[in-house]
């Protein structure tokens, strides 16, 4: 059986520094020294991928297929006028559709992916046997797949839920009038069609309620199981706050980010409704300060070269 491959995919120079990536690529590869890990990326980042020995893809080399050309006609910029970067609106959704390309490409039936910010602390495939009763996971609250798709059908449906909102006219147009007075500083991008992805019946308002899925089921990466969790951001509590669902506190945090507990070489986070201690698997490091960011490689990496 073909072993499951990870996959990040990153656009240079379009939102911050990428130096990161090296860390990043270095710390998946020392975890994960069997499995296949992909960057789909360009010219000003391809370097990283060599230096560290994963393999390289150019991202423009799947850019095209039917779902892709008809998001090129439809798409359009819908952001409030406090919103920053046109370009990462745009490549925010456009991953997916490489990402999409890319896997049918080489015949993957399931694949990892993170965002390149994340530090993957633990052997991936060891990981999968937590996850076999779901199509995919998710971060970001329920809101972005990450972590494990096993189920490639929940990417196309999610492309072409993506492409069918950016044709509707009255949900643009709410779009349009909540980002010019309710909430200027947003945009609609590729979480809020998640959401709507996810929904039984679109709903166009201002407030983004994240759901669990219509026709397939899906897990928040940061459950706990078997004492172990994925981290969806460091800066972030994590509670549970899908509708309808049972909520929790998430975890502990000290100083505006994650109070965590280092032993044996491996990370943990504290629970707050009971108090235990998980072992975590991975980490988003999104606005974490520089200096917490190397501390950390320098633990997970060990003796190895800074």
């Amino acid at each position: 059986m073909m072993k499951t491959p990870l996959i990040f995919i990153h656009k240079s120079n379009i939102k911050d520094s990428q130096e990161y990536l090296y860390d990043t690529f270095r710390v998946a590869k020392k975890y994960n020294p069997d499995m296949d890990i992909y960057l789909l990326g360009d010219g000003n980042n391809k370097h990283y991928a060599d230096k560290v020995g994963i393999k390289f893809e150019y991202y423009d080399d799947y850019s095209g297929g039917e779902e892709s050309e008809k998001f090129e006609k439809v798409f359009q910029v819908i952001k409030g006028p406090h919103h920053g970067s046109e370009e990462w609106i745009k490549f925010v959704f456009k991953r997916w559709f490489y990402i999409y390309n890319f896997i049918k490409s080489k015949s993957f039936d399931r694949f990892w992916t993170f965002d390149s910010d994340n530090l993957i602390i633990s052997r991936l495939h060891d990981n999968e046997y937590k996850f076999e009763g779901y199509d995919c996971t998710e971060q970001c609250s329920g809101a972005c797949i990450n972590g494990l798709v096993n189920n490639v059908s929940v990417v196309k449906g999610y492309l072409d839920k993506i492409n069918e909102l950016f044709e509707d006219d009255f949900y643009v147009a709410r779009q349009i009038n909540e980002f010019n007075t309710i909430n200027p500083t947003y945009a609609f991008t590729e979480m809020r069609a998640y959401a709507e992805y996810k929904k039984r019946y679109s709903t166009a308002g201002g407030k983004m309620d994240i759901y669990s899925p219509r026709d397939f089921k899906s897990i928040l990466l940061q459950e706990i199981i078997d004492g172990e969790t994925f981290d969806q951001s460091l800066s972030q509590p994590d509670e549970k706050i899908l509708c309808g669902e049972e909520r929790n506190s998430g975890f502990e945090m000290q100083n505006g980010i994650k109070k965590i507990y280092l032993q044996d070489g491996k990370i943990y986070q504290k629970f707050v409704d009971t108090g235990e201690l998980a072992r975590v698997n991975a980490i988003n490091m999104s606005w974490v300060d520089h200096r917490i960011w190397k501390s950390i490689v320098k633990y997970v990496i060990g003796d190895e070269e800074q």
